[in-house]
């Protein structure tokens, strides 16, 4: 008698193996894309002039929380502060 694992069982048994190892990939795939994006946004933030900082009501230091902010991994405490100046405003 063989003890060679007939194929067609062999492939059913790695199936799901292999979509995990596939959604794996994938989840990494995305992540290194998400990086690649946020470094080239703070590359492109980093390249803005002082007059436009100051332009758009921000400075250096703020980028990381800004990106958090609308990404929506924290609270969006810029918009309440708009908001808060809107009604003190009268707007």
């Amino acid at each position: 008698m063989s003890s060679a694992i007939p194929a067609a069982r062999l492939r059913a048994a790695t199936q799901p193996v292999l979509r995990r190892i596939a959604v794996q990939c994938r989840r990494i795939a995305e992540r290194i894309e998400r990086a690649a994006r946020r470094a080239a946004a703070r590359r492109d933030f980093h390249h803005l002039d002082a007059a436009t900082l100051r332009d758009l009501g921000m400075s250096r230091s703020e980028h990381d929380s800004y990106r958090a902010e609308a990404e929506g991994l924290v609270e969006q405490t810029r918009l309440r502060v708009l908001q808060s100046l809107d009604r003190k405003l009268g707007s």
